[in-house]
């Protein structure tokens, strides 16, 4: 597989506005990709890196950025983010749903909906979903049936990019609808594996460890992680993003973990393969070749390039 260059194409980050992801769309920028920056708000720093690289590009064949407010929880709020991606720049190329939420008391598993004034999630919804989950999790799957409904139909070797967790296969008593959300991407990324070689699309997650982001101001999560804590920067975090947006080694349902290793004195950016391949059945399972559940599956990977995501 070759490597897959960012250069002069077109990115969607979500969560753009701050943080890891702000920082993506920054590394993206500098490697000449163009971005629309989808979050609920700016701060500063990515109003100033907006400002640095308007839209239309002041040189023809310079990367552009264009803030498009959406919250990805609200799925008429990324169809319509979607849409003016295509009329702003006329193609999508990569997709990095970053946008997420730690388990905040208004979407938090100790303290229900209906209990408190505090928890804001519906009791008596129709439809029951924790907004963690709405952003964490449904939202960046919307944006995938999006992107590879698009890619699939107009033949395009794109590129999606989840932003999961080590969260995604730890564990913690206090935050469990984080870690839940977050572990529901990496068996997404999995059951993507096969994108890249049946059909040229890649797909793989990166999985951060301790990064102090604006994620944690607020006075409920602050103790979570410091500014005085050791912790890899958002730069560093993002520059292993687009490696894995790139490197030809990468794209096969891989999921990439990256933290900060060793010491103040000695640090060390670790970055690893999370070995989720032990995990499957010893021998001939229950997914043997001689399994219908195969067989299914090959009929949906001859449907696909014919007729699209379309019923079969």
């Amino acid at each position: 597989m070759s490597a897959w260059d960012v250069k002069g194409k077109v990115a969607i980050v979500t969560g753009g506005g701050s943080g890891i992801n702000h920082a993506f769309v920054e590394v993206l920028l500098n490697a000449g990709c163009s971005v629309i920056v989808a979050d609920i708000n700016l701060r500063p720093e990515a109003e100033a890196t907006l400002a640095a690289y308007p839209h239309p590009a002041k040189q023809e064949g310079s990367p552009s950025a264009v803030f498009k407010k959406t919250d990805q929880s609200n799925w008429a709020q990324l169809n319509e983010m979607w849409d003016f991606s295509l009329k702003t720049f006329g193609r999508v190329d990569l997709v990095c749903p970053g946008a997420g939420i730690w388990e905040p008391p208004s979407s938090n598993f100790w303290i229900p909906p209906g209990t408190s004034d505090i928890a804001k999630d519906d009791p008596n919804a129709a439809v029951g979903q924790w907004y963690t989950f709405a952003v964490n999790t449904t939202g960046p799957l919307r944006l995938a049936q999006l992107a590879f409904k698009y890619w699939i139909e107009n033949k395009i070797q794109g590129n999606f990019l989840f932003v999961a967790s080590m969260g995604g296969y730890c564990e913690t008593v206090s935050t469990p609808l984080y870690y839940a959300s977050k572990a529901a991407l990496l068996s997404a990324t999995k059951s993507f594996a096969q994108m890249r070689q049946r059909l040229g699309i890649r797909v793989a997650a990166v999985c951060p460890g301790p990064c102090y982001t604006p994620l944690f101001l607020p006075e409920w999560a602050a103790a979570k992680v410091r500014p005085t804590d050791f912790t890899m920067t958002p730069k560093e975090c993002a520059e292993t993003m687009l490696k894995v947006a790139s490197e030809p080694q990468y794209g096969d349902g891989n999921i990439i973990e990256v933290m900060m290793m060793g010491t103040r004195e000695a640090p060390r950016l670790n970055v690893r393969h999370v070995p989720y391949d032990k995990l499957l059945p010893e021998g001939v399972g229950t997914l043997g070749d001689d399994n219908n559940i195969i067989k299914e599956e090959e009929k949906l990977w001859a449907h696909l390039p014919v007729n699209g995501m379309t019923p079969m």
